[in-house]
C-alpha cells in the first residue's frame, strides 16, 4: 500500500510587498533631501578618513632586503590594520558616493514641476526614502556608516 503525499506551498510572508500607496512627491522630495544630506555628510567623513589611513599606511611601510644569489631582494611590508583601514575607508567612500549620486538625481527629478503632486508607492519605496524612518538624521551627532 502507497501513499502519495502532495506537498503543498505556502506563501505566509507578509503581503506588504504588493501594498501601494499614494504619496505626496514633495515628501518624498524631502525624504530624498535628507538622505542626500546623510550620504554627502558619510561621504566627507570616509574621505576624511581615507586620508589619514593611506597617509598611515605610507608612513607605516618598511622595506625589507634580502641578500639573493647576484644581489639584494627587496620586499615593501605593510601594517595590516592599516591596509584594512584603508580598504574599509575606500568601500565607504565609494558607497556614499554612488548614494550621493543616486538621491542628487531624485532630488532633482522630484524637485521638477514635470512630477505630479501625488504617486504611487510601494512599502519598499517609502522605506527608499526615508518615510517613517526614527532613526537619527544624517545631520544628528553620532550619526554612523
Amino acid at each position: 500500500m502507497s501513499i502519495e503525499i502532495k506537498e503543498r506551498q505556502y506563501d505566509f510572508g507578509p503581503q506588504r510587498a504588493s501594498w501601494q500607496f499614494v504619496i505626496q512627491s514633495s515628501a518624498l522630495l524631502d525624504g530624498a533631501k535628507v538622505k542626500l544630506a546623510h550620504h554627502q555628510n558619510r561621504l566627507a567623513y570616509w574621505e576624511t578618513e581615507l586620508a589619514t589611513a593611506s597617509q598611515a599606511l605610507k608612513e607605516s611601510m618598511e622595506v625589507r632586503s634580502v641578500a639573493v644569489t647576484g644581489g639584494m631582494n627587496y620586499t615593501a611590508v605593510f601594517d595590516q590594520e592599516k591596509q584594512s583601514r584603508v580598504s574599509l575607508a575606500t568601500s565607504k567612500r565609494d558607497g556614499h558616493r554612488g548614494s550621493v549620486e543616486r538621491f542628487t538625481a531624485w532630488v532633482n527629478l522630484l524637485g521638477s514641476k514635470q512630477v505630479p503632486q501625488f504617486l504611487p508607492c510601494t512599502v519598499d519605496d517609502a522605506e527608499y526614502f526615508g518615510l517613517g524612518d526614527n532613526s537619527p538624521s544624517a545631520t544628528e551627532p553620532g550619526a554612523r556608516s
